[in-house]
């Protein structure tokens, strides 16, 4: 709810919503995939985001290893994804990360000591949206998080005057 201020001094509440629904949206952008609150983000081009990966455990993370993946993309010449962010032994190793998420990455060093590997991701672009991978070999947890990027122009603002007649 955001509360509004007419010229005439009136006061309205305004609910911002998508024109576009936006559960028919995703569905056509994944046709045949049920896509959950919990497991999909969603951001404008510019925006931070956080992909969520944690342990219900709560472990200390900061000594084990910590893989995101971006699945979408393609294999190098030796088979292996490239890393969005790797995490081993208590350091992010850039030189195996592609190179447009080296900057723009970083894990939570408080969130790490409780069990939590979320990603941050700042600025994003629409070549980020896809489907990502949380994997934390030692405790054989895997968390996937999709992104979805958009540039969601269509808002309404309803208004419902609070005066009375």
């Amino acid at each position: 709810n955001y509360k509004c201020i007419s010229k005439e001094k009136r006061s309205f509440f305004c609910h911002l919503i998508r024109i576009v629904h936006l559960e028919r949206f995703l569905f056509s952008l994944f046709p045949g995939e049920l896509i959950g609150s919990d497991k999909t983000i969603i951001a404008a081009p510019g925006d931070d985001v956080i992909l969520p990966c944690r342990l219900d455990s709560e472990e200390d993370l900061r000594h084990f290893s910590v893989e995101w993946t971006k699945l979408d993309m393609k294999q190098d010449p030796q088979g292996h994804i490239p890393f969005v962010l790797l995490y081993w032994d208590g350091k992010i190793l850039t030189k195996v990360m592609m190179e447009s998420f080296t900057q723009r990455v970083s894990l939570n060093q408080d969130g790490l000591k409780r069990g939590d590997a979320t990603l941050e991701i700042r600025n994003v672009s629409l070549q980020d949206e896809g489907k990502y991978s949380c994997f934390i070999p030692d405790e054989n947890f895997r968390e996937t998080v999709q992104l979805v990027v958009g540039e969601f122009k269509y808002w309404k603002c309803f208004s419902i005057s609070l005066s009375w007649i």
